[in-house]
């Protein structure tokens, strides 16, 4: 397995996140094998994409979330043929665990750093950690496409 690691966001930065909208209108969405030092959230908005992890390669849909913890070896591919919508969300998890580790972890918290919980999550699973997951993904793009002065404080506010 050949993979580089991926070195985009820094702590220091004053706003240690990152948040784009990879649309294959504009550009040929493709990830070889890499890996990096956050927490990545794929939220697929519209097609299908190949979604690598470690060894195992599974096809995730519209509504499906891809968690990509730390050192997670990840790559991901998409048919140019089809129209894909993949919202992208990275940041350092100490940005949730100084958050949480001041009131003890969340459950939710817990669940989604947790290596053993899933890296797909589908909407409708029953499960209410995931239902809100998606909500709040849903919420994160809603802010960051109308990107409204301070918008910065309102993601910062919905990662917490």
């Amino acid at each position: 397995m050949n993979a580089f690691k991926e070195q985009i966001i820094v702590r220091s930065q004053s706003f240690p996140a990152e948040i784009f909208i990879r649309d294959s209108r504009h550009e040929r969405i493709v990830a070889p094998l890499h890996w990096h030092d956050c927490l990545e959230l794929l939220y697929m908005l519209e097609g299908h994409a190949s979604q690598q992890i470690g060894d195992a390669t599974t096809t995730v849909a519209p509504g499906d979330l891809v968690v990509l913890r730390e050192g997670d070896v990840h790559a991901t591919a998409t048919d140019p043929a089809e129209t894909v919508r993949i919202l992208v969300v990275k940041f350092h998890a100490d940005l949730l665990a100084d958050t949480y580790g001041r009131r003890g972890e969340s459950a939710p918290v817990r669940a989604l750093l947790s290596p053993a919980s899933p890296r797909i999550l589908h909407p409708g699973m029953g499960n209410a950690e995931t239902e809100n997951l998606h909500v709040l993904l849903e919420r994160l793009l809603e802010v960051w496409t109308q990107k409204r002065p301070a918008y910065e404080l309102a993601v910062h506010g919905l990662l917490y």
